[in-house]
């Protein structure tokens, strides 16, 4: 965040060369409140919006396309001097067979390039290992070697005949979720996410959902998918657009204390990628209740934290040791309205102020509230049923299945171990 000063007045303005990490107390610091206005301004400088499920899979984030309807919204907004607006979406899953066949707000239903995303960032991951074993070696080898036409069986059947059977064996474990979640299809399947056609778009919010899918780390996959598509169209020079990722509750994402292995391995992969996505106009806005319940990697790989209000004793003791707060900062920590948050790299300069951000003029997702509920009362005539392109998508995914069958592209009998 870049600091201007007016007069005496002292603001904060996006540069889109910071990381924002945006700490503070659940319902005491309003860290929503904060992101949404990020947003807000990200978009009218003409950035493009991506925003990533978070763990709460009510798609909160869609809340925009809904009028405001809240008491001290509409006041907030009057005093601001700002007219309420609604703040168009697009939202993307990928397919699953737990998508539900009732209707919803509508979903590009949308499947990932095999060569072009399961790179080693992406088996590193499924293997949960940073290490190149012989087995992933094998598996990565293959994928080099896969044709534009190549599918995720074809793939399959080249590591059956070019590996040894201890290979083929280990890479089929880490495998047989992809097996039943088609998300890797032939660079040339029509049902490819457009990645470039997606961040060259500044006029919605992009909403990559994965509330349907059931498996913990299918979740975390599309997420980790999403981050790496938009980190090599980027790099390819692609997009000229800034890009603002947003995703909240990086907790659930990388928490200090992992439940599952690949949470470990996923916090390595994402400080990589966060310091690669700053260098190439991508800015990264997150939030969580402490700094400290995520992985400590992770956060130093942001460039500013935004401090909300906190009374924990021990977050106040462990910020203190890290930055140096003295007594009258931590009071200030503590004293925090809703929605005033400190900038900690101030601290270099010796001042912690107090900022208020201004709410966004579009709706923010109110407790109690359901999307698809809200949905059905404001935008009936919108709803769709997906079942049909859903059971599409599972017909070609099992026609890939029969045609790399077919082909068999060796005869050889798999290799055995000596």
């Amino acid at each position: 965040m870049k600091i201007v000063k007016r007069g005496d007045v002292s603001k904060l303005e996006i540069d889109f060369e910071s990381h924002l990490l945006i700490s503070g107390a659940t319902g005491k610091s309003k860290k929503t409140t904060a992101i949404g206005r990020i947003c807000h301004e990200a978009i009218k400088k003409g950035a493009t919006i991506v925003i990533l499920a978070n763990s709460k899979n009510n798609v909160e984030a869609g809340s925009c396309i809904f009028p405001i309807t809240e008491k001290w919204h509409l006041e907030k907004l009057k005093f601001q001097e700002e007219e309420p607006y609604i703040q168009q979406i697009k939202l993307y899953h990928s397919p699953t067979n737990n998508f539900p066949n009732k209707k919803l707000y509508p979903y590009e239903i949308g499947t990932f390039d095999i060569r072009e995303y399961l790179d080693r960032t992406i088996t590193s991951f499924l293997f949960e290992t940073s290490t190149e074993t012989s087995s992933l070696s094998a598996l990565n080898n293959q994928i080099e070697n896969l044709s534009k036409k190549d599918s995720y069986f074809n793939l399959i059947q080249k590591i059956k005949t070019q590996s040894t059977s201890t290979q083929y064996s280990t890479i089929m474990n880490y495998f047989q979720k992809l097996k039943l979640n088609p998300l890797f299809f032939p660079s040339t399947s029509k049902y490819n996410f457009n990645f470039e056609k997606i961040l060259k778009d500044n006029k919605h919010f992009h909403i990559f959902d994965n509330r349907f899918h059931q498996d913990p780390k299918i979740k975390v996959l599309n997420n980790l998918l999403i981050l790496n598509a938009i980190k090599k169209v980027k790099e390819e020079g692609k997009v000229k657009n800034q890009v603002v990722i947003v995703m909240d509750e990086l907790k659930s994402f990388v928490p200090a204390q992992p439940q599952f292995q690949y949470q470990s391995i996923l916090a390595k992969i994402l400080s990589d990628l966060i310091s690669t996505l700053r260098s190439i106009g991508v800015m990264f806005v997150t939030a969580t209740q402490s700094i400290f319940a995520i992985d400590q990697n992770v956060m130093q790989s942001f460039s500013d934290i935004i401090q909300g209000r906190t009374t924990a004793l021990q977050e106040l003791k462990q910020l203190s040791q890290i930055i140096g707060l003295n007594h009258f900062d931590r009071q200030e920590i503590m004293s925090l309205q809703p929605n005033q948050f400190v900038l900690l790299s101030q601290l270099n300069i010796g001042i912690l102020e107090p900022y208020t951000f201004h709410v966004a003029p579009f709706n923010y997702f109110s407790s109690g509230q359901h999307f698809d509920r809200m949905a059905e009362k404001y935008y009936p005539d919108k709803l769709i049923s997906h079942k049909a392109l859903i059971e599409e998508v599972k017909k070609d995914y099992k026609d890939q299945e029969k045609t790399a069958e077919k082909r068999d592209l060796s005869k050889k009998p798999i290799k055995r171990d000596m």
